[in-house]
């Protein structure tokens, strides 16, 4: 049943980023400085509902992080100091500062990722 809950509330969020990065990259969303997007947290995202802030509030007092697994490829790997780096590593940085909740970029093998998104877990 928790499980479940999770799961949805998980869909939901990824609903939310994907939406957000579509009509970001659709509209002008920029500051005058054109320096980045307007909105600095998830609340400012046109059209989220009240009813989606109160599930990303709850993973908020839940969770501690979010696993952000990648394959080894050309946006993410490891960087001369063993940190993970690439296009994966600034998404993780952009979604922690939009959600409030770090988000831990992690390399994995194929099987291991594939293991993670059945059973829910990839820790």
């Amino acid at each position: 049943m928790i499980r479940k809950k999770l799961a949805r509330v998980c869909s939901l969020i990824l609903a939310v980023i994907m939406l957000s990065a579509v009509f970001a990259g659709c509209s002008d969303l920029r500051t005058e400085s054109g320096d980045g997007p307007v909105f600095a947290s998830f609340r400012d995202i046109p059209g989220v509902t009240a009813a989606e802030i109160a599930a990303v509030e709850e993973l908020q007092g839940s969770r501690a992080s979010f696993n952000y697994a990648m394959l080894y490829v050309t946006n993410s790997f490891y960087d001369e100091d063993g940190v993970v780096g690439g296009f994966a590593a600034l998404v993780c940085e952009w979604l922690a500062e939009l959600f409030g909740i770090p988000f831990i970029p992690s390399i994995v093998e194929w099987d291991e990722l594939i293991a993670g998104l059945e059973d829910g877990c990839l820790c």
